[in-house]
């Protein structure tokens, strides 16, 4: 989500900013050279690329949180990779709204205007509020693997299940608490539309508080100090840290632990959210603090930053199912052996009503389903669980 300058002329909507083609805000001005690149930028990010990252992200998010709910997966770094997956559906949800208001600018504009005048100022404090969330909820992740890694002796004290919970707790709770400025820096006017006669529309400008440059300049960097500058070098520092131990133990001939193989999956998660986070970390810093009324260039620019961010939120459960053996196992525990446990009772009955009913027609007992029973016993009794009947195969 992109800030807007303390030019109030030159604010812009979400999250970086709408359609200038009948959007009814302050569009993009004809003069600069980049406007083609920055309606562009907004049309592939906005109508193309959001919806895939949407769909692919709630779902794999989804899906984590109920594995990582597995009694076998309750453990501090799952305590902290499940409040992240929650961050992140609340960053998709937001990005949501982006999705349907870009496509509403687009085809209705009389109702996206309005749908975005009422919910900028909100989606705007979820959108920095989401992000800080999952920047210091990934930094705790790191930290808690630090600790493993490297103090190891302490680990089994300082890292615990109560203690991850109230981090994560405590995380949400200030984070929330720092982005509430942006809650009330942007404010709903309704103005005269100049490109309908007798008509008005809704436009975003800078509240009371958003034109208080003294404070928001103060605010604005403190806000991007703790969304990626801090959590970016903190997370570098830590990874450089972890990879460094990880080799040591290599040189001397250790086998990698389990606890190691789960800190290399946790090592691919930071790199990742260090390479989406980084274009967001310098445009917030050294562009204007982020802000968006400088050129369609930056602005174009932008769009593609914050999609990063976005790309960040869906893309964790793929690198555990791709990276950790012991998410793969309790994914496929959770769900496809349930899946193959129900087709096989559906299975089974239909047997047993077959069998029954040629046992009536000839008076003979039903063996197929005897023998399908004795076989899942079997198979039960032995550790294991059927993914494939047999039963109605022999009895073709």
């Amino acid at each position: 989500m992109e800030e807007c300058g303390l030019n109030t002329s030159s604010c812009v909507p979400y999250p970086t900013t709408a359609p200038s083609h009948g959007s009814g805000m302050n569009g993009t001005s004809g003069a600069d050279p980049h406007a083609e690149f920055y309606r562009w930028s907004q049309f592939v990010t906005g109508v193309i690329l959001y919806p895939i990252v949407i769909v692919i992200g709630l779902t794999g998010n989804t899906l984590t949180l109920i594995v990582l709910r597995h009694r076998k997966m309750l453990t501090s770094t799952n305590v902290f990779l499940a409040a992240l997956a929650v961050s992140d559906i609340v960053k998709l949800l937001n990005d949501t709204l982006y999705f349907l208001v870009s496509i509403l600018l687009r085809r209705h504009p009389v109702a996206g205007n309005r749908m975005l005048g009422y919910m900028y100022p909100f989606s705007h404090y979820i959108f920095n509020e989401s992000v800080c969330v999952s920047a210091w909820l990934t930094v705790s992740v790191a930290v808690e693997r630090y600790i493993s890694v490297c103090h190891a002796t302490r680990a089994r004290v300082v890292c615990t299940v109560y203690r991850a919970r109230l981090i994560s707790a405590a995380v949400f709770l200030v984070m929330s608490l720092v982005a509430v400025p942006s809650a009330f820096r942007y404010t709903s006017v309704i103005v005269a539309d100049p490109e309908r006669n007798n008509s008005t529309k809704y436009q975003i400008v800078l509240s009371t508080l958003g034109r208080n440059q003294r404070f928001m300049t103060v605010y604005t960097w403190i806000q991007n100090l703790l969304r990626s500058i801090i959590p970016l070098f903190v997370l570098i520092a830590l990874n450089s840290l972890i990879i460094q131990a990880l080799r040591i133990e290599r040189v001397r001939g250790k086998r990698i632990s389990s606890r190691n193989r789960i800190t290399l999956t946790l090592i691919v998660v930071v790199v990742v959210f260090i390479i989406c986070i980084f274009p967001d970390a310098i445009m917030s810093t050294f562009f204007g603090f982020g802000y968006v009324d400088e050129s369609d260039l930056v602005k174009g620019i932008r769009e593609f930053t914050d999609a990063l961010l976005s790309i960040n939120s869906a893309v964790n459960f793929a690198i555990y199912c791709v990276c950790s053996r012991g998410f793969r196992d309790i994914f496929n525990e959770t769900f496809c052996r349930r899946c193959g446990h129900e087709l096989l009772t559906v299975v089974e009955g239909r047997s047993r009503t077959r069998s029954a009913d040629e046992s009536t027609r000839d008076g003979s007992p039903p063996l197929l389903s005897q023998l399908a029973q004795k076989q899942e016993a079997e198979l039960i009794g032995n550790g294991q669980q059927m993914s494939v009947y047999i039963g109605p195969q022999t009895s073709l």
